[in-house]
């Protein structure tokens, strides 16, 4: 007869063993491209990078981020680096570690495309600016954007930039023959 103890110890260590268990899925839809690979352990908080100056006005900064080793049984720092933007691309939407039902996975990084309208946006509002909470913090103005097909005003705000950024650069609208593009704004190194 097995003791309660050995049973016990059993459910522990295999709740030790199994706590960086890792289960692959293909995601529901129906052409899954690439499978999630899911880990029960939580990823390590970020680390902090220091980012050098832009190559050009045509890249954008992808943050580094933890990403899982399988055969390590671990994770590994993927460090950031300048990304060209190309056309036909718009914001970068950056790479996350997001938890659910089933451990954490990584839900890529990727380009947003170019989003065209063919009505002239309106005039950008005028805006007090209200007292700056800190010397660190950046004013942001306000823009119009785009949401379900209408120009909505999105209000400036002070925000205090991630750290190795120092300047911002405002979003604004592009012409471009007969239609219009949102240019999002981004930090600059």
């Amino acid at each position: 007869m097995i003791g309660k103890r050995y049973i016990r110890s059993t459910v522990v260590v295999s709740s030790l063993v199994c706590s960086a268990c890792v289960a692959k899925v293909r995601p529901a839809g129906p052409t899954p491209r690439t499978e999630v690979v899911y880990v029960r352990r939580e990823p390590p908080p970020e680390r902090v990078e220091v980012i050098s100056a832009a190559p050009g006005d045509d890249q954008v900064w992808v943050k580094g981020h933890w990403a899982w080793r399988a055969n390590r049984d671990d994770y590994e720092w993927s460090p950031g680096h300048w990304q060209r933007i190309e056309a036909g691309q718009r914001e970068w939407i950056p790479g996350r570690w997001v938890r659910d039902r089933r451990g954490w996975y990584f839900a890529e990084g990727h380009f947003e495309p170019v989003v065209y309208v063919t009505r002239r946006p309106p005039p950008v509002r005028e805006e007090v600016v209200v007292v700056r909470p800190s010397p660190e913090h950046v004013w942001i103005k306000g823009y119009w954007g785009l949401r379900n097909g209408d120009f909505v005003w999105t209000a400036g705000h002070w925000v205090r930039p991630e750290p190795g950024f120092h300047a911002w650069v405002d979003g604004h609208w592009e012409h471009e023959q007969n239609r219009w593009y949102f240019v999002e704004g981004h930090w600059k190194a």
